[in-house]
């Protein structure tokens, strides 16, 4: 795969590109909420990505940007493929009707595609004592336990993920590694240099400093499983979110309330 990432917004960045066009994607996808945030969504100046990641098992190839369509084939998960067209779909499904046009050969419901870029960094030759945030910037990369066992496979890491590297280790060939910390289980794997970005300290810095905290507040909504900032009762930003399930260990849904938030990590297992 050595397709690039397109992109017009090449110098922002990742914090500009957040608070400026964030929304509006989601302004397509979560039309209830359109009139809600339409001032702070500017559809026009969406770039469609370039490459798409596929979340789930089977994701279903429709001819057409609807439910209704004829199948046309499946694909599978972690199948990494150029998006050709980005379109709104009929009303099903209602909470999210943006559709994907996948390598020309059919569409497939965004949720279950995850837009991605394959970036190349510059590795690091040192880690700072403290360890350092980096980000991951391809679709997916394999870890390794041990570097003298090169089948010893750990984690698959995907983009945009965010992990703490506090270490190089070298291989036996002299290859640099990134020591990553899993603060999960307390252990350590190792990852490809080239596919982490370092995030910077001014990226975690808290967004609009200028504004008092009580008059901050994020709205999920359960049903439409979406999240929205407000400032001053303004909303801001716009995202879906994924807010747990019943699953056979327990239950992991997101209880209904109201919430004060005492902690915030930029990265957890």
């Amino acid at each position: 795969m050595d397709t690039l990432f397109r992109s017009d917004l090449h110098n922002l960045s990742r914090r500009d590109f957040l608070k400026l066009t964030g929304t509006a994607i989601m302004g397509l996808s979560w039309l209830p909420f359109r009139d809600e945030i339409s001032h702070v969504a500017n559809l026009d100046t969406v770039e469609m990505p370039s490459l798409g990641r596929i979340l789930v098992d089977r994701a279903l190839v429709y001819d057409k940007a609807s439910l209704s369509g004829k199948i046309l084939k499946a694909f599978q998960r972690d199948l990494v493929l150029p998006i050709t067209a980005v379109t709104v779909g009929d009303g099903e499904p209602s909470y999210n009707r943006l559709w994907y046009k996948m390598n020309n050969e059919g569409f497939v419901h965004s949720g279950s595609v995850q837009p991605v870029e394959i970036k190349q960094n510059v590795p690091l030759h040192s880690i700072p004592s403290t360890g350092l945030l980096a980000e991951v910037t391809v679709p997916f990369t394999d870890t390794l336990w041990n570097l003298r066992l090169s089948y010893s496979h750990a984690y698959r890491l995907y983009y945009s993920t965010v992990h703490w590297i506090t270490a190089i280790d070298i291989d036996e060939k002299g290859k640099n590694w990134y020591r990553i910390f899993d603060d999960k289980w307390d252990l350590y794997y190792r990852g490809e240099p080239a596919h982490f970005r370092p995030i910077t300290v001014d990226e975690v810095k808290p967004l609009s400093p200028e504004i008092p905290l009580t008059e901050k507040r994020i709205e999920i909504h359960l049903q439409n499983q979406v999240v929205i900032a407000y400032e001053y009762d303004v909303p801001v930003f716009m995202t879906r979110t994924a807010t747990g399930a019943h699953f056979s260990d327990g239950d992991y849904t997101t209880p209904m309330g109201k919430y004060m938030t005492n902690r915030k990590r930029p990265s957890r297992h």
